[in-house]
Protein backbone atom coordinates (compact mmCIF):
# COMPACT_ATOMS: atom_id res chain seq x y z
CA UNK A 1 0.00 0.00 0.00
CA UNK A 2 0.92 3.56 -0.89
CA UNK A 3 1.25 6.01 1.89
CA UNK A 4 -1.69 8.01 2.18
CA UNK A 5 -2.04 11.33 1.10
CA UNK A 6 -5.26 12.77 2.16
CA UNK A 7 -8.12 12.73 5.24
CA UNK A 8 -9.95 10.20 3.31
CA UNK A 9 -7.75 7.85 2.60
CA UNK A 10 -6.49 7.69 6.19
CA UNK A 11 -9.99 7.22 7.67
CA UNK A 12 -10.45 4.19 5.57
CA UNK A 13 -7.26 2.81 5.86
CA UNK A 14 -7.76 3.26 9.84
CA UNK A 15 -11.58 1.91 10.25
CA UNK A 16 -10.67 -1.23 8.16
CA UNK A 17 -7.21 -1.50 10.62
CA UNK A 18 -9.95 -1.05 13.53
CA UNK A 19 -12.12 -3.57 12.50
CA UNK A 20 -9.67 -6.09 12.07
CA UNK A 21 -8.39 -5.92 15.20
CA UNK A 22 -11.59 -5.95 17.08
CA UNK A 23 -13.00 -8.75 14.51
CA UNK A 24 -9.42 -10.32 15.22
CA UNK A 25 -9.99 -10.58 19.06
CA UNK A 26 -7.19 -7.84 19.53
CA UNK A 27 -8.97 -5.03 21.25
CA UNK A 28 -12.76 -4.26 22.88
CA UNK A 29 -14.32 -1.70 23.48
CA UNK A 30 -12.42 1.96 23.65
CA UNK A 31 -9.10 -0.10 24.38
CA UNK A 32 -6.18 0.74 22.50
CA UNK A 33 -5.14 3.16 19.31
CA UNK A 34 -4.06 2.68 15.93
CA UNK A 35 -2.32 5.55 13.63
CA UNK A 36 -0.45 5.93 10.30
CA UNK A 37 1.92 8.50 8.50
CA UNK A 38 1.00 10.36 5.31
CA UNK A 39 3.46 11.05 2.51
CA UNK A 40 3.47 14.65 4.31
CA UNK A 41 5.00 13.66 7.60
CA UNK A 42 1.96 13.89 9.65
CA UNK A 43 -0.02 11.74 11.68
CA UNK A 44 -3.48 10.18 11.05
CA UNK A 45 -4.39 8.67 14.83
CA UNK A 46 -7.57 7.50 16.52
CA UNK A 47 -9.17 9.80 18.88
CA UNK A 48 -9.16 9.89 23.04
CA UNK A 49 -11.93 7.46 23.46
CA UNK A 50 -12.49 6.19 20.33
CA UNK A 51 -14.10 2.48 20.05
CA UNK A 52 -11.47 0.97 17.15
CA UNK A 53 -14.07 -1.96 15.95
CA UNK A 54 -16.15 1.21 15.32
CA UNK A 55 -14.22 3.82 14.14
CA UNK A 56 -16.01 7.06 12.74
CA UNK A 57 -14.68 9.94 10.60
CA UNK A 58 -14.73 12.24 13.12
CA UNK A 59 -12.81 9.57 15.59
CA UNK A 60 -9.63 10.69 13.62
CA UNK A 61 -7.21 13.09 14.60
CA UNK A 62 -4.38 14.37 12.12
CA UNK A 63 -1.65 15.69 13.58
CA UNK A 64 2.25 16.68 13.47
CA UNK A 65 5.07 14.71 15.20
CA UNK A 66 5.23 17.24 17.36
CA UNK A 67 1.64 16.37 18.61
CA UNK A 68 0.13 20.23 17.14
CA UNK A 69 -3.31 19.82 15.35
CA UNK A 70 -3.09 19.52 11.80
CA UNK A 71 -6.65 20.68 11.38
CA UNK A 72 -9.82 21.12 13.41
CA UNK A 73 -11.06 18.06 14.88
CA UNK A 74 -11.24 15.54 17.99
CA UNK A 75 -7.99 15.55 20.40
CA UNK A 76 -6.21 12.59 19.61
CA UNK A 77 -5.70 9.37 21.71
CA UNK A 78 -4.09 10.43 25.12
CA UNK A 79 -0.91 7.87 24.33
CA UNK A 80 -0.01 9.92 20.73
CA UNK A 81 3.14 10.41 22.14
CA UNK A 82 4.03 6.93 22.07
CA UNK A 83 3.09 6.86 17.89
CA UNK A 84 4.81 10.28 17.14
CA UNK A 85 8.07 9.15 18.76
CA UNK A 86 8.18 5.63 16.67
CA UNK A 87 7.82 7.49 13.77
CA UNK A 88 10.75 9.70 14.77
CA UNK A 89 12.90 7.35 15.81
CA UNK A 90 11.61 4.65 12.86
CA UNK A 91 11.38 6.44 9.76
CA UNK A 92 10.99 3.00 7.74
CA UNK A 93 7.34 2.39 9.82
CA UNK A 94 4.24 3.76 8.35
CA UNK A 95 1.48 2.39 10.80
CA UNK A 96 1.77 2.12 14.75
CA UNK A 97 -1.00 -0.62 16.44
CA UNK A 98 -1.12 -0.28 20.31
CA UNK A 99 -3.29 -3.10 21.90
CA UNK A 100 -4.17 -4.49 25.20
CA UNK A 101 -5.00 -8.09 23.78
CA UNK A 102 -5.32 -10.85 26.08
CA UNK A 103 -2.00 -12.95 26.16
CA UNK A 104 0.72 -10.22 25.40
CA UNK A 105 -0.86 -8.24 28.64
CA UNK A 106 -1.21 -11.42 30.27
CA UNK A 107 2.86 -11.35 29.44
CA UNK A 108 3.17 -8.11 30.42
CA UNK A 109 1.96 -8.23 33.54
CA UNK A 110 4.39 -10.91 34.19
CA UNK A 111 7.64 -8.88 32.86
CA UNK A 112 9.12 -11.83 31.36
CA UNK A 113 10.96 -11.24 28.47
CA UNK A 114 9.64 -14.10 25.39
CA UNK A 115 12.76 -16.01 23.79
CA UNK A 116 12.61 -16.39 19.93
CA UNK A 117 10.05 -19.69 20.47
CA UNK A 118 8.85 -19.93 17.16
CA UNK A 119 10.97 -18.86 13.58
CA UNK A 120 8.10 -16.46 12.47
CA UNK A 121 8.81 -13.93 15.52
CA UNK A 122 12.79 -14.12 14.32
CA UNK A 123 12.10 -13.32 10.73
CA UNK A 124 9.34 -11.16 11.33
CA UNK A 125 9.74 -9.61 14.32
CA UNK A 126 13.75 -9.34 14.14
CA UNK A 127 13.63 -11.92 17.87
CA UNK A 128 12.18 -12.27 20.83
CA UNK A 129 9.30 -9.89 22.48
CA UNK A 130 11.04 -7.31 25.06
CA UNK A 131 9.24 -6.10 27.90
CA UNK A 132 9.58 -2.17 28.51
CA UNK A 133 10.03 -0.50 32.03
CA UNK A 134 6.86 0.18 33.58
CA UNK A 135 5.76 3.43 33.09
CA UNK A 136 2.24 5.66 33.59
CA UNK A 137 0.12 5.47 30.52
CA UNK A 138 0.13 8.81 28.37
CA UNK A 139 3.45 9.99 29.67
CA UNK A 140 7.06 10.54 27.43
CA UNK A 141 8.85 7.17 29.46
CA UNK A 142 5.79 5.01 27.87
CA UNK A 143 6.57 6.58 24.84
CA UNK A 144 10.19 5.96 25.00
CA UNK A 145 9.93 2.39 26.09
CA UNK A 146 8.17 1.92 23.24
CA UNK A 147 10.30 3.62 20.81
CA UNK A 148 13.39 1.74 21.89
CA UNK A 149 11.68 -1.26 21.74
CA UNK A 150 10.55 -0.60 17.87
CA UNK A 151 14.23 0.28 17.11
CA UNK A 152 15.90 -3.29 16.84
CA UNK A 153 12.33 -5.28 16.64
CA UNK A 154 8.60 -4.43 15.15
CA UNK A 155 6.99 -5.44 18.38
CA UNK A 156 7.19 -4.78 22.51
CA UNK A 157 5.28 -5.20 24.80
CA UNK A 158 4.66 -1.81 27.87
CA UNK A 159 4.91 -3.69 31.61
CA UNK A 160 1.52 -4.10 32.88
CA UNK A 161 -0.40 -2.50 29.83
CA UNK A 162 0.05 -4.11 26.33
CA UNK A 163 1.48 -4.79 23.05
CA UNK A 164 3.16 -1.86 20.43
CA UNK A 165 3.77 -3.20 16.73
CA UNK A 166 4.80 -0.98 14.03
CA UNK A 167 4.77 -2.19 10.30
CA UNK A 168 5.48 -0.61 6.80
CA UNK A 169 1.75 -0.74 5.57
CA UNK A 170 -1.56 -2.00 7.53
CA UNK A 171 -1.49 -5.37 6.09
CA UNK A 172 2.44 -5.65 7.84
CA UNK A 173 1.16 -4.38 11.04
CA UNK A 174 -2.11 -6.31 11.13
CA UNK A 175 0.12 -9.66 10.91
CA UNK A 176 2.51 -8.24 13.46
CA UNK A 177 0.03 -7.89 16.27
CA UNK A 178 -1.73 -11.22 15.80
CA UNK A 179 1.81 -12.52 15.80
CA UNK A 180 2.85 -11.30 18.79
CA UNK A 181 -0.27 -12.35 20.48
CA UNK A 182 0.51 -15.99 19.21
CA UNK A 183 3.99 -15.42 20.26
CA UNK A 184 2.61 -14.35 24.08
CA UNK A 185 0.04 -17.50 23.85
CA UNK A 186 2.70 -20.37 22.99
CA UNK A 187 5.15 -18.74 26.04
CA UNK A 188 2.66 -18.71 28.53
CA UNK A 189 1.02 -22.43 27.31
CA UNK A 190 5.15 -23.83 26.99
CA UNK A 191 5.70 -22.58 30.55
CA UNK A 192 2.59 -24.28 31.96
CA UNK A 193 3.99 -27.88 30.45
CA UNK A 194 7.55 -27.31 31.42
CA UNK A 195 10.75 -26.51 29.61
CA UNK A 196 10.53 -23.39 27.52
CA UNK A 197 13.14 -24.19 25.11
CA UNK A 198 14.36 -21.34 22.20
CA UNK A 199 15.00 -21.88 18.98
CA UNK A 200 19.21 -22.51 18.49
CA UNK A 201 21.24 -19.35 18.62
CA UNK A 202 22.71 -20.44 14.78
CA UNK A 203 19.25 -20.79 13.23
CA UNK A 204 18.76 -16.92 15.31
CA UNK A 205 21.67 -15.85 13.42
CA UNK A 206 20.60 -16.48 9.53
CA UNK A 207 17.15 -15.36 10.61
CA UNK A 208 18.00 -12.30 11.84
CA UNK A 209 19.92 -11.60 8.53
CA UNK A 210 16.79 -12.10 6.68
CA UNK A 211 14.98 -9.64 9.41
CA UNK A 212 17.22 -6.98 8.78
CA UNK A 213 17.47 -7.34 4.74
CA UNK A 214 13.76 -6.78 5.08
CA UNK A 215 13.86 -3.84 7.22
CA UNK A 216 16.73 -2.25 4.68
CA UNK A 217 19.49 -2.11 7.81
Amino acid sequence: MEMVANREQAVQALQKIGRTLYERGLVNGAEGNISLRAVDGTVYISARGSRLGELRPEDVAHITTAGQAVEPGPEPTSEYLLHTLVYESCPELRVVLHTHSAYATAVAVNRENVPPLIDEMTILLGGGIDVAPYAPPGTPELARGAAQGLRERKGVLLANHGAVVGGTDPADALKLAELVEQACRVFLLAKGGGTVHAIPAQAIHRQREIYQRKRGR
